[in-house]
């Protein structure tokens, strides 16, 4: 056996930082930064949740709510973001240079505040797998954002016809044989002769929830939302180029309640199965984000 020197802790500090970081690059300059936060059930607790409630459950809906409010005030700069089913697309301003804008950074912040929000607000834990893009110009960013919306389509669709044929009986075979063939008209006819009519499906559900900074207010910046975003392409496209032309904002603490704005709410009160009244419950629950509030020793707390 080689004999093994005991080293300094310098030594072993130095030594030891360049495997940490050789392979955890920094993204490139000069470009968006989206992150696609996707969670998934985890651990025991889940068994007692009807699997027909996910992802659609006014109860999850209303805790990944919950969660896109934390991710658009994790201490990031933020200007932009997407809910659907279980998913959160977040975009930073262009402005973030948080730790350099290394992946790994980026990546471990949104995965641990959506996952400690949504513990929070759902009572249940829940992993949140993070995949990073790096857009090199804003007709890309509105392509990621038109492709989320027809992936939202399309996910609902799948998974509300799965539900509904299983509670007829059909197995997972027979469920996929039935579905395979059909284009999205058909499956919408599918849906209705199943007894989802139109007015029992919720804007929400077929076209997403988006977030987004009004920073032109006297009072100063607010927390912007609609669950009833265009449904016609041309109309999604100038909603999508007038919400993110906002600079960002970064929120290192809690969001007032009162600064949190719903635009475009419904006049109609929420169905069974749509989303809920989401008039905040209170400021969302934020990690610490300051070097300090995490150091040992005394220059922090300990």
């Amino acid at each position: 056996m080689d004999k093994y020197n005991i080293r300094t802790l310098g030594e072993y500090q130095r030594m030891m930082d360049s495997f940490e970081t050789a392979q955890d690059g920094m993204t490139l300059p000069d470009v968006r930064l989206l992150m696609r936060v996707d969670a998934h059930r985890f651990g025991p607790s889940w068994s007692s949740e009807p699997d027909a409630e996910y992802p659609f459950g006014a109860r999850f809906i209303r805790s990944l709510h919950d969660t896109a409010l934390t991710l658009m005030a994790c201490g990031l700069k933020t200007s932009f973001a997407f809910l659907h089913g279980d998913e959160v697309s977040l975009l930073l301003a262009e402005a973030e240079s948080n730790n350099s804008r290394r992946r790994s950074r980026l990546i471990s912040i949104a995965s641990s505040a959506a996952a400690a929000s949504f513990h929070q607000s759902f009572g249940k834990p829940a992993l949140f797998f993070t995949k990073l893009c790096e857009l090199p110009n804003q007709n890309r960013v509105l392509d990621y954002f038109f492709w989320q919306r027809k992936v939202a389509m399309r996910n609902f669709l799948s998974r509300t016809l799965s539900i509904l044929l299983e509670q007829k009986g059909l197995s997972d075979s027979e469920i996929s044989a039935r579905l395979h063939p059909l284009d999205e008209t058909a499956r919408r006819a599918l849906l209705l002769e199943l007894g989802r009519t139109p007015d029992t499906v919720s804007d929400y559900e077929q076209y997403g929830l988006a977030y987004w900074w009004d920073t032109e207010g006297l009072e100063g910046e607010r927390l912007c939302f609609s669950r009833s975003l265009p449904q016609d392409d041309t109309a999604y496209l100038r909603f999508l180029q007038q919400s993110l032309s906002s600079a960002g904002v970064s929120v290192p603490e809690n969001i007032p309640a009162n600064r949190i704005l719903e635009i475009g709410t419904p006049s109609s009160p929420a169905k069974p199965g749509q989303f809920p009244s989401i008039e905040p419950k209170s400021a969302p629950s934020l990690p610490p984000t300051t070097k300090g509030a995490f150091r040992i020793g005394p220059k922090g707390k300990r």
